[in-house]
């Protein structure tokens, strides 16, 4: 595929992911909950990996907005990393309490088998 048809997919794949997110009625509070970061993948069957959405909340200018910037896979690892490691929290932690705690909620006190999770 080459540089322009490359482009002309993610931008059509931009507009329909910000047209999508901004209906969605909690996107106006995410970046007052801190959350200032979002990606997203997209991959075609037939084309195959078209690249990672970066959107940033950005303040630089007199109004802040939401900035964009495509990333390939590797980048994409890269500032996942990044932005994990800024975080004051462990995400993995957090994940691992969220998990006790539904094993602790549902499976051990109604005697749920691991298999029919």
């Amino acid at each position: 595929m080459d540089e322009k048809t490359l482009q002309e997919l993610q931008y059509g794949l931009e507009t329909q992911f910000r047209y999508k997110l901004y209906k969605d009625f909690k996107f106006k509070y995410m970046q007052s909950v801190g959350i200032k970061d979002i990606m997203q993948a997209f991959q075609h069957p037939e084309l195959g990996f078209i690249g990672v959405l970066h959107l940033f909340w950005c303040t630089d200018e007199e109004k802040p907005y939401w900035k964009s910037k495509w990333l390939d896979a590797d980048e994409s690892c890269t500032v996942a990393q990044q932005l994990q490691n800024k975080k004051i929290y462990d995400e993995n932690k957090l994940v691992e309490c969220v998990m006790n705690f539904i094993k602790f909620k549902y499976i051990d006190q109604f005697n749920i088998t691991d298999k029919l999770i």
